[in-house]
């Protein structure tokens, strides 16, 4: 039987290939498929004025470059301003607090706090907060009535990576860009109101370290004199009517002061309350990383109010009287010639102050710290009585904002930090490991006061052991600290050891002293922190004599208790000593021989 099918129904066979896609198909499925054998059928004629047009195009567009650059530089003004300097943190922050950042297209993100997030964040809660900044690249803002255009550049060389960042205007005059960095510089001090501004050495140009809030002159605990004097040399000194008075006498406008003493006295504390209450930013010299065209160039670009610090001017280890080897051993090449010219040279800044702090003044080069280099002298001693009494009340008044306190309270403690104090040998803790110690109990000044007298004890139990410990020539670090010279010529210990720790123990190295010693000498000796120095010593003519009359003047203290090897210094409140052990010597071989002073 035959079947029928119809076309409608058949079905071809084999199936067919269906055909590859194209390249050329993807952008518009079957447009040039149909549209190339078109194209290319064209004969050259065809092609003609399509490449007439092409070029037209390529020439008018090199024109249009040079029409460009032409009207940027005959009807645009640009200002530049580099990232070392600190405008470009006044316009950033602008920026940033404008939302600006936002219009970039190309943005850096970093991990910061910047104005824009800082308003968000005023309580400092968020955990690592992203910020955003313009980066490569260029956008178009409005200030006012005016177009600007932001652009950033990069220049990366061998030694350094620095970025540039131009604003520019339609037209001949820039008073736009004055207005808008006159707005950018003071929206940046109304936000620093209250705050000063820390800046540190990066190579050779300064660079933003941090901005804290002012620090209130009471905070810090130095003998009210002291401080007085200092505060009024520099209130006469940043008078308009004294800068006047220098400029018509002709003398070079600038004031050094050094604080000088143990260390955690408060004498980085101070340099920033001066700078604070004088409305001036600090400018941290890294002395160890600069050489002398360096510092040249720092010096060169401070501002005329500003506070430069020197910290830890003893550690630098520059000596006039280093040989020539030892000037080569050291890593850091500023000379002492190249510091003193900085500091008061024909060519050297004037405007600033400078302030040196030093644990040991006594290293400091003589030329460093004479009159004209330094002004005034600070001396910063450990705390005494009166220093702790007002560590307690510091700490435990109310801040502001809080409900004041009413009259018993406030008896009750004044009457605390009497009591307090009388718990804390004088000159045996500094104001920083008795603030350490009050803010283990911020919220209960009994207890402060209930635990100082175990606190102090433990304190001495543990310095003491420090000290047997360098006695029996045990290594305790590799840090040196060098002792200061006592005088030969006198049993009295010159003034700057009376602001050091009474406990300060020296011995005497065993070769050198040997077991009968002369009444004057010199050795070396070992500091109870590691390291040896030269140390000249003198022995009274009568050592029983001086051993009896130190027993009789100070009962409070038992010379004979313990023994030595060598030179010590003993101290019991605010008498001290120095003594000499001399196992030879008969009948009172087992007694320490001492030289005294008294504070």
């Amino acid at each position: 039987m035959n079947a029928t099918f119809s076309a409608s129904n058949s079905c071809a066979w084999p199936p067919a290939t269906p055909k590859p896609l194209r390249i050329t198909n993807l952008p518009i499925p079957g447009v040039l498929n149909s549209a190339m054998p078109q194209l290319l059928a064209w004969g050259m004629n065809s092609y003609g004025p399509l490449m007439l047009v092409f070029g037209f195009i390529a020439i008018l567009k090199s024109y249009a470059y040079q029409a460009q650059a032409w009207f940027i530089a005959y009807f645009t003004t640009t200002t530049s301003v580099e990232s070392t300097d600190e405008m470009y943190d006044m316009l950033m922050a602008w920026v940033s607090s404008h939302g600006l950042n936002e219009a970039a297209r190309s943005r850096l993100a970093r991990v910061g706090v910047t104005w824009a997030n800082q308003k968000n964040d005023s309580s400092g809660l968020v955990k690592k907060p992203i910020s955003l900044s313009p980066w490569k690249g260029s956008f178009h803002f409005r200030f006012k009535s005016h177009l600007l255009y932001y652009q950033t550049e990069t220049v990366v060389t061998a030694f350094s990576r620095k970025e540039t960042v131009s604003i520019t205007c339609i037209g001949r005059s820039g008073d736009a860009l004055n207005e808008l960095l006159d707005q950018c510089r003071l929206e940046y001090l109304q936000k620093n109101e209250g705050n000063i501004t820390i800046f540190e050495n990066h190579g050779n140009f300064w660079k933003r370290r941090a901005t804290k809030e002012i620090r209130p002159l009471s905070t810090v605990m130095l003998p009210e004199h002291r401080k007085e004097a200092l505060v009024n040399d520099v209130r006469e000194f940043v008078d308009p009517a004294t800068r006047e008075w220098y400029r018509q006498k002709k003398f070079a406008y600038r004031r050094g002061y050094l604080f000088h003493g143990p260390p955690g006295t408060g004498k980085s504390s101070l340099s920033s309350a001066i700078a604070g209450e004088f409305g001036m930013d600090i400018y941290i010299v890294n002395i160890p990383g600069v050489d002398d065209q360096t510092l040249t160039q720092l010096f060169n670009e401070l501002p005329d109010r500003c506070v430069v610090l020197l910290e830890d001017i003893d550690a630098v280890g520059i000596k006039r009287s280093a040989s020539e080897w030892e000037q080569k051993e050291r890593k850091q090449s500023l000379s002492l010639s190249g510091l003193l010219n900085e500091l008061d040279g024909v060519a050297s800044r004037e405007g600033r102050l400078l302030i040196m702090t030093t644990n040991y003044k006594n290293l400091l080069d003589d030329a460093l710290i004479r009159e004209g280099r330094v002004d005034l002298n600070v001396e910063f001693g450990l705390a005494d009585s009166v220093t702790a009494a007002n560590l307690f009340n510091f700490m435990y008044e109310p801040i502001d904002g809080a409900k004041p306190l009413t009259k018993v309270q406030a008896h009750v403690l004044a009457r605390c930090a009497t009591e307090f104090a009388a718990l804390i040998p004088e000159f045996e803790f500094s104001g920083a490991q008795i603030t350490s110690y009050l803010l283990q109990y911020r919220g209960s000044p009994a207890s402060a006061l209930d635990n100082a007298s175990k606190w102090v004890t433990r304190i001495l139990r543990e310095r003491a052991d420090k000290y047997k410990k360098a006695a029996s020539g045990a290594s305790l670090g590799p840090e040196p600290v060098v002792c200061p010279e006592v005088p030969a010529e006198s049993d009295l210990l010159p003034s700057r050891w009376q602001a050091n720790p009474p406990s300060t123990l020296l011995q005497l190295s065993d070769a050198s002293l040997g077991a009968a010693p002369s009444s004057t000498g010199s050795t070396n000796c070992h500091s109870a922190v590691g390291g040896t120095t030269s140390f000249r010593y003198t022995l009274p003519t009568t050592p029983e004599s001086q051993v009896g009359k130190y027993e009789q003047d100070d009962s409070r203290t038992d010379i004979s208790e313990g023994s030595c090897d060598g030179l010590v210094i003993k101290s019991q409140g605010r008498s001290s000593a120095i003594g000499i052990s001399n196992p030879t010597s008969a009948p009172r071989s087992s007694k320490q021989r001492f030289l005294r002073w008294k504070r």
